[in-house]
């Protein structure tokens, strides 16, 4: 219907609460507030973001760069980071894990394969640090 795609067509690039940002890619550091960032850059940035010093004031929820150890059970250790960035992609392009986090609970679901079974388990911030 129009109005659902009416719906899509006005959707935003990220989302964005009090606390936190969920973004594809990322920011770019020198680029200003989210609402002043090109399209390209939070779509597609990766080490400008991920490697910068910049210490976010809320906390920056990111997809886009499947982390070090994306292939384990467990979050990969390098995508939390102490500037306030949390990286949750961890390569379902590769092999179908996926992950995703729950802001308020601070709660990991991640869902894979294993012996031919689909499995889903769940884990907490703290458990990744």
């Amino acid at each position: 219907p129009d109005a659902h795609l009416k719906f899509f067509q006005e959707l935003l690039p990220y989302y964005e609460e009090d606390d936190f940002l969920c973004v594809h890619a990322g920011l770019h550091p020198d680029k200003g507030p989210v609402n002043q960032q090109p399209e390209e850059i939070l779509l597609n940035i990766r080490e400008k973001f991920f490697y910068s010093d910049r210490v976010w004031e809320k906390l920056i929820i990111f997809g886009h760069s499947p982390g070090l150890h994306a292939y384990s059970t467990v979050m990969p250790y390098n995508m939390v980071h102490s500037n306030n960035i949390l990286g949750i992609d961890t390569g379902a392009v590769f092999d179908g894990r996926l992950t995703c986090y729950e802001v308020r609970e601070q709660i990991f679901f991640q869902s894979f394969q294993e012996k031919g079974k689909w499995r889903i388990v769940r884990f907490g911030l703290a458990d990744v640090r």
